[in-house]
């Protein structure tokens, strides 16, 4: 069984090396060895999982997938999605307003309660003290939540913009 999983494993790698190196490299073409580690992540992982993967539907999809999430945790650990961002002239001191009006599926990132918030927020014009008051939450609290999903917004674009 063992070596039905290596043979699996090394098919795997061979089908999906290239494409996943061109998918990296898309994102780090100014770092061959971050390319090289999040191939190596992914490999891992799909080594590790060997037997999880044998039994999946789609193991193409499921190592793409991975290697989506190994580049997004890399990316993020690294604090690089600002520079993503950037290098796809996004503005990231853009106002939130701004991200309503440019982006209108924000249901993709956010819940409807969050949509509701930020929507009531920026759009409808409520204060910070009408919202906490009717939140029964502090002001601090609020601002802190408006602010989370703010930036949760602005995650949701980037990986949009990353993944596309």
């Amino acid at each position: 069984m063992r070596k039905k999983k290596e043979e699996y494993f090394q098919k795997l790698y061979e089908e999906t090396y290239d494409e996943l190196l061109r998918y990296v490299s898309k994102l780090y073409w100014y770092d061959a060895a971050m390319v090289e580690d999040i191939l190596q992540e992914t490999y891992l992982i799909l080594y590790r999982k060997i037997t999880e993967v044998m039994r999946h539907e789609n193991p193409t999809g499921w190592i793409k997938m991975t290697a989506k999430y190994v580049t997004y945790h890399v990316l993020e650990r690294n604090h690089a999605v600002e520079e993503i961002l950037s290098q796809y002239q996004a503005d990231t001191a853009v106002s939130p307003e701004k991200l309503l009006d440019e982006y209108e599926d924000l249901r993709k990132f956010l819940t409807e309660k969050e949509l509701k918030l930020i929507r009531r927020y920026y759009e409808e014009g409520y204060s910070l003290d009408e919202l906490a008051q009717e939140y029964r939450i502090s002001k601090p609290a609020l601002k802190m939540r408006i602010h989370r999903v703010v930036k949760k917004i602005r995650r949701g674009i980037a990986v949009c913009l990353i993944f596309s």
